[in-house]
């Protein structure tokens, strides 16, 4: 059984940026493993595909790695971004088969500084 933890992989349902377009996501939580089990629902950033190929990304865009048989240690089989100035919630009652893998620390740490620097700059 996979636990949730800062930097899992979930896939939920998230809208796009206009609320239209609900489907399942991959969203990276961001919420520290200290208080994922007091949290009814957890933070963190949604993932996408299909930004990935839309080049010069933007300065919140972290390039996420991925393998095309879904083997390593996020689990992603295709060319996927973090766009870190798009946040959701994230409930814990997730199905196992929605549970991915872990993003590496040094991803994780570049997507907290992303964030940091969006909110300086606001």
């Amino acid at each position: 059984m996979l636990d949730l933890c800062q930097g899992r992989i979930v896939w939920i349902p998230v809208p796009d940026h206009r609320g239209m377009n609900d489907y399942n996501r991959p969203v990276i939580i961001l919420t520290p493993n200290s208080e994922i089990p007091s949290e009814p629902e957890l933070f963190g950033v949604v993932c996408s595909h299909s930004s990935y190929y839309s080049k010069p990304w933007p300065d919140d865009y972290i390039e996420i790695p991925h393998n095309p048989r879904g083997v390593g240690q996020t689990k992603l089989k295709k060319p996927t971004v973090a766009i870190c100035n798009w946040g959701t919630s994230v409930h814990k009652n997730i199905p196992q088969e929605d549970i991915g893998g872990v993003v590496p620390s040094r991803i994780l740490v570049q997507v907290f500084q992303k964030i940091e620097q969006s909110r300086r700059t606001k």
